[in-house]
């Protein structure tokens, strides 16, 4: 089981290949979800493809949602058309072992002997309560800490909060104290997506939680170096600044991971 850390002499290049991954193998997102089998020879190629650092199980900001019973509408590569909420959510447990989640830390567990750890990807508070209006609170906390722990007990070897809606100051962070320390205990590092810019006092907040393993359209934390720029000074984990688009030419991520080759 490998967790994500920092290899002498080189940086990792780990940019976040999902979609792109299904649409490569010619695979639909109702194929990769309810086979995991095919989920894993999926990621697998494209790891070998790109000598990808890390593979990331999972992408996708409904996770919990659609587990917790919203009703959605995707596309061939699984992004979202429609969402209707549910109309009552399922108790934590109930949730965990629904679909999507338990597909996900399936993927997980079959890709933890990998030379390359797998990241287990979480809904970061506030996107999560937008996508679930009207929780509980308490309850979408014990989800996270439940979502984590299934994670770590599987084997992943790092995990990845992804922040879709807007929080400049990450005071929505503060909700998921649990789920750090839970990652903490288990040593497994957790990397932060946002989907925007942040503020002064939110990148504080996010080097601070992430120890420097966090991603903006605009920033980066001090482990991290864009995959699409020059590599950054004492940066050793080479990012996307959000999943690589699908439509992305495979000789475009090869050239990333060729630029990060020392000279």
């Amino acid at each position: 089981m490998a967790k994500l850390e920092r290899a002498a002499g080189r940086v990792l290049f780990a940019p976040v290949i999902f979609r792109l991954a299904l649409r490569l193998d010619q695979v639909t997102w109702s194929e990769f979800t309810t086979s995991a089998s095919e989920a894993v020879f999926v990621l697998r190629a494209a790891q070998r493809l790109f000598g990808l650092d890390a593979v990331f199980c999972w992408f996708d900001t409904w996770l919990e949602a659609e587990a917790a019973g919203a009703e959605l509408k995707r596309d061939h590569l699984g992004r979202v058309l429609t969402a209707q909420p549910p109309e009552a959510m399922r108790p934590v447990e109930a949730t965990l072992s629904a679909a999507p989640i338990a597909h996900a830390v399936e993927i997980v567990r079959r890709l933890r002997d990998e030379a390359v750890p797998v990241v287990g990807m979480l809904t970061a508070p506030k996107t999560l309560r937008a996508r679930l209006p009207g929780a509980d609170p308490e309850h979408l906390r014990a989800l996270g800490v439940g979502l984590a722990r299934a994670y770590c007990e599987a084997g992943a070897g790092a995990l990845a909060l992804v922040q879709e809606e807007e929080s400049q100051d990450l005071t929505d962070l503060s909700e998921a104290a649990a789920m750090f320390n839970l990652a903490e205990y288990y040593a497994t590092p957790v990397m932060l997506f946002a989907r925007h810019a942040l503020s002064a006092a939110g990148c504080a907040v996010a080097e601070r939680l992430t120890n420097g393993l966090f991603i903006t359209p605009t920033q980066v934390g001090a482990a991290i170096t864009p995959v699409s720029d020059a590599p950054q000074p004492a940066a050793w984990l080479a990012l996307s600044r959000w999943e690589v688009p699908p439509e992305t030419l495979p000789e475009d991520v090869r050239a990333w991971a060729h630029a990060l080759q020392p000279a």
